[in-house]
């Protein structure tokens, strides 16, 4: 049997971005799953577990909380003009991933020992490369690595 790795990976969020998913919750709950709702009645929407130096968001039935048919996060971010208002780095930046080396890579099925088989990681499902694809996550990443260069 095949091991679900969506319930190994703890997306891990930044205090700011903890502040503004918090204080904006009420938006996202009539949106998630039935059972991400019935967890997030009995528990937090944060685990106590650290990643990269950061809390990490809870996963129930093997998907974060906030996953239902896609990113809600991203649902009420579009619905309110802005995709990624509410949506943390980590997953903006999805499935683009920087090496102890300092390069990027598309994740991919079976690239680079890739074990997730996700729609989106299936270079089959779209025949446009990854830099048209991708290129808001590539400029956002890019971005993001120039604040902090200039920290």
């Amino acid at each position: 049997m095949r091991r679900n790795l969506l319930q190994e990976w703890l997306p891990p969020v930044e205090p700011g971005e903890i502040e503004r998913i918090a204080s904006n919750l009420h938006r996202f709950l009539p949106y998630l799953r039935a059972a991400a709702r019935k967890f997030l009645e009995k528990n937090s929407w944060l685990t106590k577990r650290i990643a990269a130096g950061c809390q990490t968001i809870a996963v129930t039935s093997g998907w974060c909380v906030f996953f239902n048919e896609g990113c809600t996060l991203q649902k009420v971010g579009m619905a309110e003009g802005e995709p990624w208002k509410y949506k943390p780095a980590v997953c903006i930046q999805f499935p683009l991933v920087k090496t102890r080396r300092g390069q990027w890579f598309v994740r991919q099925w079976g690239h680079r020992g890739e074990e997730w088989d996700l729609f989106c990681l299936n270079p089959d499902e779209n025949p446009a490369r990854a830099s048209q694809s991708l290129a808001d996550e590539i400029a956002f990443s890019a971005a993001r690595e120039a604040q902090r260069k200039d920290r």
